[in-house]
């Protein structure tokens, strides 16, 4: 097909050499197989979206060109798309398809959850959703600053005071401490439904009440019994902190974001996305979960000096032991979808799955996780994993008395036996005292078995590996032998 420029009058086009001048004079080197082209002003959704699709885009460096922010090119064998005559109006376009498929995707009845791996996969809508949501970040990230700059005066007036953030390794009852202290008045937490549009929680949240139903609490897909809906609390930050720090999920630099660091846009953006989820829950206090986080509190105790981390902890063999099985659960369901490890890597899930990654905070703990896995040895990665994790919390603790104080420890197992306390410190460290009832939080949670699917020399070799770190930590090699724990390491590991 030939080449013609969408609109017209955008620019000049040289067919012999393929290549097109911008108003500004700025010349561009087209593909070889270009259909037709678009050029998309600053702030048009068109162009984004099509990029979304899978169109080919040429970013043009704003420091060249003010009247073009982005060209999309689409092959001559795509000319048959509809969608193309109708980009004059491409902001209805594109609240016209996510309204279309939001009322497709609530109208719905449906498993997502069952027993069995074949009962779960992930809703096409929803998936078709989060690609666009997720794979053009650098734009939602300029809608996020829309959405900032159109809510700047009720953003102004929000303090972000003694946020909350608790991030432990996956399976270490993240979740229930969550779930539970979410239930403070004023306390405000990202949920389900701020997904997949992570980064314009305002504007999605608002554009979701039009599809407001009633939902039936189901099981989430770890069959772990923790029954959720689209309102229920959990960790959706991550998708945030990958975009900014692209190499938090990598395999060359460390995942560990220290005092030092400094990313001026991220502070900015992240203090404003605290602000929206304060705004839109109307809340006076911000609670986060984030497994993540647990490499970052230096950095976010930096950012927020009246910031608390509460961090949960499990005896390393049955920790391992869940994690083990989380994992095959995540590879069973990706057999039969596979959907799912995208989906899961949108959201910022790396801890199971075949889109498994270690947590890097040394380079010799990550090559031993790979190298473990690589064999087929779960246990024994996650066990270095758990010791890496652990012993970067053990040395913060011991190094940094100040910031030790605002960091508060919950071993599972303590948790399990007598909640009740638990919940007692926890609400005196965390200043909820007046708001929440430890014997209401303590409600429903039962001691938890020490059952462990190791065999005996597997379970030596992984104490082997954590012995330093869990014994500062009251941990013995039986799950059943626990000695007393004081609350911190007892002495440095060597």
């Amino acid at each position: 097909a030939e080449l013609a420029v969408v609109p017209a009058e955008a620019g000049q086009l040289d067919t012999e050499n393929g290549t097109l001048t911008l108003p500004d004079g700025i010349a561009v080197d087209l593909p070889a197989a270009a259909g037709s082209i678009a050029i998309c002003r600053p702030g048009r959704f068109a162009c984004f979206v099509l990029q979304g699709f899978g169109f080919t885009a040429i970013t043009v460096d704003p420091s060249v060109s003010e009247s073009v922010d982005l060209i999309v090119v689409r092959s001559a064998h795509d000319d048959w798309n509809p969608l193309w005559p109708y980009l004059s109006d491409p902001e209805f376009l594109f609240f016209l398809s996510l309204s279309i498929g939001s009322i497709i995707f609530f109208a719905r009845k449906g498993k997502t959850v069952g027993s069995e791996p074949r009962e779960y996969s992930i809703n096409l809508v929803d998936y078709l959703l989060t690609l666009i949501a997720t794979r053009n970040p650098g734009f939602m990230q300029k809608m996020g600053d829309r959405e900032t700059r159109k809510y700047s005066q009720q953003l102004e007036a929000i303090e972000i005071e003694r946020p909350i953030f608790i991030s432990g390794l996956a399976r270490s009852g993240t979740t229930i401490l969550l779930e539970r202290l979410s239930t403070a008045k004023g306390m405000a937490t990202h949920r389900y439904r701020d997904f997949p549009f992570i980064m314009t929680p305002i504007r999605w949240n608002k554009f979701l009440r039009f599809f407001g139903t009633k939902q039936t609490p189901s099981e989430r897909p770890h069959q772990d019994k923790i029954k959720i809906t689209r309102d229920s609390p959990d960790a959706f930050e991550e998708p945030i902190w990958q975009h900014f720090f692209p190499y938090l999920h990598g395999d060359s630099k460390s995942h560990v974001l220290s005092a030092q660091t400094s990313n001026e846009e991220f502070e900015t953006f992240y203090d404003d996305h605290l602000k929206k989820i304060l705004f839109l829950r109307d809340g006076s206090r911000y609670l986060s979960k984030g497994n993540y986080n647990l490499s970052r509190i230096e950095y976010i105790a930096r950012l927020y000096p009246d910031a608390v981390f509460i961090v949960p902890i499990r005896h390393p063999f049955t920790h391992v032991d869940s994690l083990v099985r989380q994992h095959q659960l995540f590879v069973d369901y990706s057999e039969i979808d596979p959907k799912i490890p995208n989906y899961l890597r949108a959201v910022g899930h790396y801890e199971f799955g075949p889109q498994r990654l270690p947590i890097r905070v040394t380079d010799e703990g990550a090559s031993a996780i790979d190298s473990a896995w690589g064999q087929g040895n779960e246990a024994l990665g996650y066990a270095v994993q758990w010791r890496e994790i652990y012993a970067y919390v053990a040395d913060l603790l011991l190094k940094d008395r100040e910031l030790a104080q605002r960091i508060h420890l919950v071993r599972f197992e303590d948790l399990c036996r007598d909640p009740h306390t638990a919940f007692e410190n926890i609400l005196e460290f965390t200043e909820l005292g007046n708001a929440l009832d430890a014997a209401e939080l303590a409600e429903g949670i039962e001691p938890s078995g020490n059952r462990v699917n190791m065999s005996s020399d597997l379970q030596a070799q992984c104490w082997e590996v954590v012995q330093d770190v869990a014994t500062q930590f009251g941990y013995a090699q039986q799950p059943d032998e626990l000695m007393r724990f004081s609350g911190r390491p007892i002495s440095r590991r060597t």
